[in-house]
């Protein structure tokens, strides 16, 4: 009990209060205890009968409809004991609609048959009433009740009898719902596509879809029921699986990617996303897994990867060729007029590679004054005709003053619609060919005159 209770004509109030549903006993208790009162709580008519027996309370509410002793069958007992009979009884319940079973209750001998509160005020006001009779009487013996005890429990069996078959019809609903809403989930998760199962803390297989079946290259559930699926995983990916299992059931959820080998002897790339599977009372009783192929994935992107790494060698050896010939590259998108130039185009002018920026005019500002002209008009007429290739000759100014002859070339590139979007093109120094080639003229023509 809980003590510091209201004194009521010079009476310390103890309430019993018998109900099985949980939420129930506790409003009543705390709204008993709000008015000061000592509370005991017990679940059916049988624990009630122990208690007041060993410890006399000063008012009892109980529920009408309890396993193992029912109100009526508590009501009956408490009227039979020569020491309960004379302490006021309460019956409460939540669908009391029916006066038969009221003027019954007060037949057996109860002082009150009141609603479960909805509204605590007049419910705490009916109950005080009869908390405040308790000092009146408590000097006076209870009055005899005559009443005819086989009729009283020929009413009282009719009313339980009602009151269970509407909980019968209640629970026959309840089912129904919850065979429709199993068969719906399960139709649900025999239609994903994906692999749906739950394991044991060791790995067992206790359940799995249809979609995971064939993952795993069994015929049906009954060949792989509770084996282990780890000796279907991986060697080298079964200790990471393993610890995603102890994870899931620490709480935790979590992703690992694992080779499988069916029954069949088919290897196959899963990806399992996991999580814990819980019961009403929170206990982790499974692991909770959905499981996706993505062999052909993981197929694609190891080609993907072993490509990018075949075009970066091809691109590294270019690169290489490009430099040993240098060959200056540049690439001009002629939609936004950006234009990109390599490290050997600008090295061969005599630049770091962060000395220009990207755009055209790095380009024109360094053409030799009296090939400007000719060479702007030659890449004016280029893309005004449909011609796919770009040649040109001119001197370009290098960093330390001088002027190198360049040779240009450069090959277009369109877009779906055939519109040219960009240019793709080269310069080569032709300076030290061309000196050699003076020179060379120059030593015929010594020849000639020798």
């Amino acid at each position: 009990m809980i003590h510091g209770a209201l004194s009521i004509g010079g009476l310390m109030i103890r309430v019993l209060v018998v109900d099985d549903k949980d939420d129930s006993r506790e409003l009543l208790r705390v709204l008993f205890e709000s008015e000061g009162w000592d509370v005991a709580l017990v679940r059916n008519g049988v624990e009630a009968l122990a208690i007041a027996r060993h410890d006399l309370p000063e008012l009892i509410v109980a529920d009408l409809l309890m396993l193992l002793m029912d109100g009526y069958g508590l009501l009956r007992e408490w009227q039979a004991d020569e020491r309960l009979k004379g302490i006021p009884f309460v019956v409460h319940a939540a669908t009391y609609t029916d006066p038969v079973e009221g003027q019954m209750g007060l037949n057996l001998g109860t002082d009150a048959l009141v609603l479960t509160p909805t509204d605590p005020g007049p419910f705490l006001d009916r109950v005080r009433g009869i908390a405040a009779g308790i000092a009146a009487r408590s000097d006076v013996p209870p009055p005899e009740r005559e009443a005819d005890h086989a009729a009283l429990l020929r009413e009282t069996n009719e009313v339980l009898v009602r009151r269970l078959q509407t909980k019968a019809l209640e629970l026959e609903r309840v089912n129904r719902d919850l065979i429709l809403q199993k068969a719906r989930l399960r139709a649900i998760v025999d239609t994903e596509p994906e692999c749906v199962k739950l394991l044991t803390r060791d790995n067992g297989l206790l359940e799995m879809n249809p979609a995971g079946l064939r993952m795993l290259e069994a015929d049906s559930f009954e060949e792989v029921a509770s084996r282990c699926v780890l000796p279907q995983i991986a060697e080298e990916d079964r200790t990471a699986f393993a610890a995603l299992t102890e994870r899931v059931f620490r709480g935790e959820a979590g992703i690992v990617e694992f080779g499988l080998v069916g029954l069949k002897g088919t290897r196959r790339t899963l990806e399992t996303h996991a999580a814990p599977l819980r019961d009403v009372t929170g206990r982790i009783t499974a692991l909770l897994a959905i499981t996706r192929d993505v062999s052909v994935g993981k197929a694609t992107s190891d080609a993907l990867r072993a490509s990018e790494a075949r075009l970066q060698e091809a691109q590294t050896r270019l690169e290489r060729a490009v430099a040993a010939g240098r060959i200056g590259l540049w690439d001009w998108d002629l939609r936004s007029g950006e234009v990109e130039y390599s490290t050997e185009w600008k090295r061969q002018i005599g630049h770091a590679d962060d000395d220009l920026s990207g755009g055209l005019s790095e380009w024109r500002d360094r053409l030799h004054p009296d090939d400007r002209a000719s060479a702007l008009q030659t890449a004016a007429a280029y893309l005004a005709s449909d011609e796919p290739d770009y040649t040109a000759e001119f001197r370009f100014r290098h960093a330390n003053g001088s002027y190198r002859h360049i040779l240009a070339r450069a090959s277009e590139i369109r877009d779906q619609d055939g519109r040219r979007i960009r240019l793709a093109g080269s310069h080569v120094d032709l300076t030290e060919i061309m000196e050699l080639r003076a020179q060379v003229l120059q030593s015929q023509k010594m020849d000639a005159v020798g």
